[in-house]
């Protein structure tokens, strides 16, 4: 199976991370999780991190300000927001800074799959771009 392009997930529940790992990783996609929101920007550039998917509310940090802090990192990296508490604001509110795309939980799997593929074929596109 190919290799498509490295992936970290950031979310307070380990079992989330857990599951979206298992099911990206499936997808020839390197996965790496962290509970942690403060080592975000150190495992992008240590794991050279082409999406991210964040939490969007996590124990003290607001997924909205480490959406910020990520794209004033590295403005190429593609972020998907993910939550449990879901509105239309909330999610123009992610794309206004930068995110991607947003995905509410519970969502299919086959959702996630598509979801994770559109992105990479956008990650592509700008690394293309980029070389």
């Amino acid at each position: 199976m190919e290799h498509k392009g490295t992936v970290l997930v950031i979310d307070d529940e380990q079992g989330f991370c857990e599951l979206l790992q298992s099911v990206l990783e499936r997808e020839g996609f390197h996965v790496v999780t962290t509970t942690d929101p403060e080592r975000c920007i150190d495992l992008v550039d240590e794991k050279n991190v082409d999406l991210v998917f964040l939490d969007y509310k996590m124990p003290g940090c607001d997924g909205i300000t480490l959406l910020k802090r990520l794209k004033e990192h590295d403005e190429n990296v593609v972020v998907i927001m993910i939550t449990a508490y879901g509105s239309i604001e909330t999610a123009v509110e992610a794309m206004k800074y930068g995110a991607y795309d947003f995905i509410t939980k519970p969502f299919q799997k086959d959702e996630l799959v598509r979801l994770t593929q559109k992105a990479w074929d956008k990650r592509k596109l700008m690394l293309g771009c980029l070389i």
